[in-house]
């Protein structure tokens, strides 16, 4: 195997481990301030201690993990205030994407966004539902031509799906976000950008005022609030 074969085959299994160590802390298998042991993990994974490192290093940039001296890698604690600051930059940015989104989609797009809200009103399963909703903004949000837009928005993104599980939990923030999503689709459909924006700004001060009302509820990091019913 070459050289760049190893190194391919390298980024491969850390972008694995990334995937399944954040799912795990979304999830509240890691807890907040569980240190991630690289001894452990390595173990637990079958791996070397190098794509692992490479692993715990974007965690780290993501927000998921905090890699402290002498006691490695340690889930961060989550707290309302975080969820409500990150909804808030993500409203600001996303308002940004929309208006230089809307002008290049297709009549197909807009269809398409149509039909991903007429899934999401009779999808069941929150998990699902939240990969419709990902999908909604993946194509409405779209902003190649803004590099450094899109970053701030993907890693914005990356740390809010620790908060995300009370979308995918509650019913009546799912029915919540319906609502607001089909006002901005019909806003699309208009093909009026200011307009979207500010029912992009609508969806989010909708949601961030449902979520602290939850979060007094069961405020995140407590046991088991990942996973709690409706």
């Amino acid at each position: 195997m070459s050289t760049h074969d190893r190194l391919a085959d390298r980024r491969t299994l850390a972008t694995h481990l990334v995937e399944t160590i954040r799912e795990n802390i979304i999830t509240q298998v890691y807890a907040p301030g569980r240190a991630l042991r690289e001894t452990e993990l390595a173990k637990q994974f079958e791996v070397s201690r190098i794509p692992l490192r490479e692993a715990l290093r974007q965690l780290e940039a993501e927000g998921y993990v905090e890699i402290q001296p002498y006691r490695g890698a340690i889930v961060t604690s989550i707290t309302a205030d975080d969820g409500v600051e990150i909804a808030e930059m993500r409203s600001a940015l996303l308002q940004l994407a929309v208006r230089r989104t809307l002008p290049r989609l297709s009549d197909a797009d807009l269809q398409h966004l149509t039909d991903l809200l007429a899934a999401m009103e009779i999808e069941p399963d929150g998990h699902r539902w939240g990969a419709l909703i990902s999908e909604f903004h993946a194509l409405l949000f779209n902003v190649p031509d803004r590099p450094r837009l899109m970053g701030l928005l993907q890693a914005l993104q990356m740390q809010s799906r620790r908060y995300r599980v009370y979308l995918f939990m509650s019913d009546h923030l799912r029915r919540l976000a319906e609502r607001c999503l089909r006002d901005l689709a019909d806003a699309c459909q208009h093909r009026d950008p200011e307009l979207a924006a500010r029912r992009v700004e609508t969806y989010f001060d909708t949601l961030i005022s449902g979520f602290q009302a939850e979060a007094r509820v069961h405020p995140p990091g407590d046991a088991n609030w990942a996973t709690r019913p409706d």
